[in-house]
């Protein structure tokens, strides 16, 4: 039995690419490792999509705070990806500037 993911984002750079998947959370990433570039830990090469585990997820689990990947990047050497805090309207603090 498979089950379907809508990949939204991809970003690859001249050894190595990630992969963000939404629906998941997930972000995976292949390619040369050398440099410990795809995140997973070791500096091995990957021919296949691996699951990067992010702080945001633990055992497979996502957190009780709620994160969202907003962008990933990957460098020559590096990979980023950015992720921002969920915050529901009630806890959100809104400033105002009166001149």
């Amino acid at each position: 039995m498979f089950t379907t993911f809508y990949l939204v984002t991809v970003d690859c750079f001249r050894h190595h690419t990630l992969a963000h998947v939404p629906s998941s959370g997930r972000v995976y990433s292949f390619g040369l490792g050398v440099y410990g570039q795809l995140g997973l830990s070791d500096t091995n090469k990957r021919t296949s999509p691996c699951s990067i585990k992010p702080p945001w997820i633990s055992n497979g689990v996502s957190s009780p705070v709620a994160f969202t990947v907003r962008l990933i990047s990957a460098g020559s050497n590096s990979s980023l990806t950015y992720v921002e805090e969920e915050v529901s309207f009630a806890e959100k603090v809104i400033y105002s500037c009166d001149a």
